[in-house]
């Protein structure tokens, strides 16, 4: 989906990983948010426009379920269940933006591309069983991290490689794994956050 289309249906992530990004006036681009398996996109920008303002686009092999944009709004409306699930998902992306914004605002480069990978981690995380270690499951490269923190891909380079000597975290050909997730909410501006 572009910024721009009407919106005329809607889309239920059935599995993979789906990026809302816009596009400032002098053409950087930047990321809104991810989205996961249960995510209705774009359902709140239709609540109040018929026409997208961002474009969606796939992270990872994405399978989506298409469903009429009114008739949707109507059922989610008059579904209990349905509209608590809607609420607790909104209410949880509406914390991690907030926080997101916060780690933007306070912190240094450093402090934000922390942020953004303890917010990744937590949300979007998987470990092996035997380990400590976090491996954010889609690729997440320099580009997308300075995307999400306001910063070019070569600040993210210097300050990825600080925190890899600091053994926070291994990156390689975009997979991106939490080494240590307590020193990594610590070099972060979200440090108050436990």
């Amino acid at each position: 989906m572009r910024a721009g289309d009407e919106i005329t249906h809607l889309y239920l992530i059935v599995s993979g990983y789906i990026e809302q990004r816009g596009t400032t006036p002098e053409g950087e681009e930047f990321i809104f948010a991810i989205y996961e398996e249960g995510a209705v996109i774009p359902m709140t920008t239709f609540m109040e426009a018929k026409h997208c303002a961002h474009d969606f686009i796939a992270l990872t092999n994405t399978v989506v379920k298409l469903a009429p944009a009114e008739e949707t709004l109507n059922f989610v409306l008059h579904d209990q269940d349905v509209l608590t699930y809607f609420f607790t998902n909104l209410a949880r992306a509406t914390t991690q933006c907030m926080l997101r914004m916060e780690s933007i605002v306070f912190g240094g480069a450093k402090e934000k591309i922390a942020a953004i990978l303890f917010l990744m981690a937590s949300r979007f995380g998987k470990t092996d069983g035997n380990s400590k270690e976090i491996e954010i499951i889609f690729p997440l490269t320099h580009k997308k991290i300075g995307m999400m923190a306001g910063l070019s891909r070569e600040t993210v380079s210097a300050e990825m490689m600080k925190l890899k000597k600091e053994d926070i975290v291994y990156y390689s050909s975009g997979k991106v794994s939490i080494i240590d997730l307590d020193k990594l909410l610590n070099s972060s501006a979200l440090s108050h956050y436990r």
